[in-house]
């Protein structure tokens, strides 16, 4: 019965905040802001709202540019605590004092065809692994999928002390954890990402 009630809390979308990095300077896409760039007819970010809307009771957006453009859409926007776009680590440090559930989604704004599906096996895993991990990625037959990955909020508090090392690397803090690593051997577009003006 404890074990059902734990899996039943992991599942449950009002245990989940969503972080969606947006605050990069997108260099290789003539330093645009990526979450606002039309895809298909709508802002690159839109696509990662709707699938977090279904996955968590709160959505954040870490964001260093038009602040004003994000918080129109409803969702509360926190910039770096850092001057030179110190990537998505110094995200997750400036909207990690926000987040008030357990467990905290992580995915990039430029990862569109990202699913409710697979963000929920990231939650499934999480909870019935073995042993005990405090996050949980996907690896394709390319990399390790760092735009997206699942953990317990605590997880984010060493990130400043990772900072702090001169590390900005978000695989290597990931693999400070105790990380479950899933392998994706299905769509290999779910992770796509886009990176320049030529994909949109």
């Amino acid at each position: 019965m404890s074990e059902l009630i734990a899996y039943n809390s992991v599942m449950d979308v009002n245990s989940y905040t969503t972080v969606i990095l947006a605050g990069g300077r997108a260099s290789r896409m003539g330093g645009c802001d990526k979450g606002l760039a039309l895809y298909k007819g709508q802002p690159l970010i839109r696509y990662a709202i709707t699938v977090a809307e279904s996955q968590s009771q709160r959505i954040l957006i870490s964001a260093n540019r038009n602040q004003e453009e994000y918080r129109a859409m409803g969702l509360s926007v926190y910039a770096d605590n850092f001057a030179d776009y110190s990537g998505p680590l110094a995200g997750l440090v400036s909207c990690a004092p926000h987040i008030e559930t357990p467990y905290t989604i992580v995915m990039s704004c430029d990862m569109p065809d990202i699913s409710a599906e697979v963000i929920e096996q990231l939650k499934k895993q999480l909870c019935s692994a073995p042993e005990k991990s405090s996050a949980a990625v996907f690896r394709d037959q390319h990399a390790l999928q760092c735009g997206l990955f699942v953990c317990e909020t605590s997880a984010l508090h060493s990130i400043q002390a990772f900072l702090d090392d001169n590390h900005r690397s978000v695989k290597q803090w990931l693999n400070s954890l105790n990380l479950l690593t899933l392998i994706w051997s299905e769509d290999t577009n779910a992770f796509k990402n886009i990176n320049r003006l030529i994909d949109l």
